[in-house]
C-alpha cells in the first residue's frame, strides 16, 4: 500500500503466471455467475469502488493494483 497524493494505492504480486481475465470471471454477475456461490466477487468489488486499476506480468509472475481515490479512502 502507498499513500499517493491521487489516493491510496494498493499493489499486490503473485509468482503465477497466468492471466488476471481467468480469476475475474467469479462471481461478477456480468458473467452469468451463481449470486449464491461464496467466493468469486473480489475483483469485481475492487473494479466497482477503485477509480482506476491495473495489472502488469512478468517473468516471475504479475502484479494487480487499484487506486482509491482520496476522496473515497476514509
Amino acid at each position: 500500500m502507498e499513500l499517493q497524493h491521487s489516493g491510496l494505492r494498493v499493489e499486490v504480486r503473485d509468482h503465477d503466471a497466468g492471466p488476471v481475465e481467468e480469476l475475474s470471471t467469479g462471481g461478477d454477475p456480468r458473467h452469468g455467475s451463481n449470486l449464491r456461490s461464496e467466493g468469486g466477487r473480489g475483483l469485481h468489488l475492487v473494479r466497482e469502488l477503485s477509480s482506476s486499476t491495473g495489472c502488469s506480468l512478468s517473468e516471475g509472475g504479475k502484479s494487480v493494483w487499484f487506486t482509491l481515490a482520496s476522496g473515497q479512502a476514509h
